[in-house]
């Protein structure tokens, strides 16, 4: 009877051992990642102009949720994906980006431009990645825009507007104002909006007044699970403030998103 045992324990252990080792991959809901990059460069001396564009591109796991991501990343680079052939779609993101400036512009140096995405983090729950476009073209600095975006590993859908109740109320503009305080170390209403351009203010600007919504609302979550509200540069604030953001708890924003949204954060 000892031996019977003995023999079914060992069973037992060489067959979760194969399929932990099934699994060690990639499992149900995961999906593994493969940079691709590629690079540009024409010109002499100081007149180099060159271009870098390096993507994470989602190869192996859920179906459905490398889809998701897949479609995300062509919609915002806006290049054409044949099929799976990945590294030259990234060199034509490289090539739509390369912009040499013309001999007869007698330029005194070249001109700058990249392009970059790549996975954050895997929370389990949800996936974010976050890109970083560059440019530079002369004059005393470049510009750079951030981006992110997240997506639920069980289903594939993207952390959206749309995960709002109402995006736009109030109640959401002024979380996003309060946690732009922060960003700036700001101490109260008056020293947040010495930062600000006046364009930048909704409401009362005398009273109960909040910072308006970027142009193009893309929240995502982050790696501490808060709600990031990002704006470009020169879009509410002066260059020398960055991009400015403004990162929300989770539990504070919870009470302004769909039943859907609240999934993103909560099991």
């Amino acid at each position: 009877m000892k031996k019977f045992i003995v023999i079914i324990i060992a069973v037992a252990v060489v067959a979760s051992s194969v399929v932990m080792s099934s699994c060690c991959g990639v499992c149900a809901g995961e999906v593994k990642f493969k940079n691709y990059k590629d690079s540009i460069a024409e010109g002499k001396g100081d007149k180099v102009s060159f271009a870098v564009a390096s993507i994470d591109f989602p190869i192996k796991g859920d179906k459905t949720l490398i889809k998701s991501i897949r479609e995300w990343i062509v919609m915002y680079t806006q290049c054409r994906l044949d099929g799976k052939n990945y590294q030259k779609y990234v060199t034509d993101v490289c090539k739509r980006i390369f912009d040499a400036p013309k001999p007869e512009d007698n330029l005194p140096m070249g001109y700058e431009n990249s392009f970059e995405l790549h996975k954050s983090f895997d929370s389990g729950r949800i996936v974010t990645l976050n890109g970083l476009s560059y440019n530079y073209s002369g004059g005393t600095h470049g510009v750079h825009k951030s981006v992110g975006v997240t997506f639920r590993r069980s289903d594939g859908k993207v952390f959206g507007k749309e995960m709002f109740v109402d995006c736009n109320s109030a109640d959401f503009k002024r979380l996003v104002k309060k946690y732009m305080m922060e960003y700036f170390d700001a101490n109260d209403d008056e020293s947040l909006r010495k930062n600000l351009f006046d364009e930048a203010i909704e409401g009362d600007p005398n009273g109960d007044w909040y910072v308006k919504l970027p142009g193009s609302f893309l929240p995502y979550i982050d790696e501490e699970g808060r709600v990031v509200v990002m704006y470009g540069l020169y879009e509410i604030a002066p260059y020398a403030c960055g991009e400015v953001e403004a990162c929300i708890p989770a539990e504070e924003v919870l009470p302004l998103l769909t039943e859907d949204g609240k999934k993103f954060l909560e099991d």
